[in-house]
């Protein structure tokens, strides 16, 4: 795997961390003056789903030695299951 792709792997590791964290820090400002559900929980199933693509592509990547192209990803789309 060239420097590159590497690169960006780590990066999409590093921002579904900040996303997931995120996602539980709105998670605490919610109170009986601020009910918005939606911005957390947007920010934890973004940060979830690129952790997930991020971790398909590190076991792909020992399974066959290189790592998924666009289409394989794509073609996952939201079914982890």
């Amino acid at each position: 795997m060239d420097f590159l792709k590497h690169y960006a792997l780590l990066e999409e590791f590093e921002t579904a961390d900040k996303l997931i964290k995120l996602g539980f820090g709105e998670i605490q400002n919610i109170n009986n003056s601020n009910s918005f559900y939606f911005l957390p929980f947007q920010l934890l199933s973004q940060g979830f789903e690129r952790l997930m693509k991020a971790y398909i592509c590190v076991a792909f990547l020992e399974q066959k030695g290189k790592l998924p192209d666009f289409r394989y990803l794509k073609d996952l789309g939201h079914d982890f299951g």
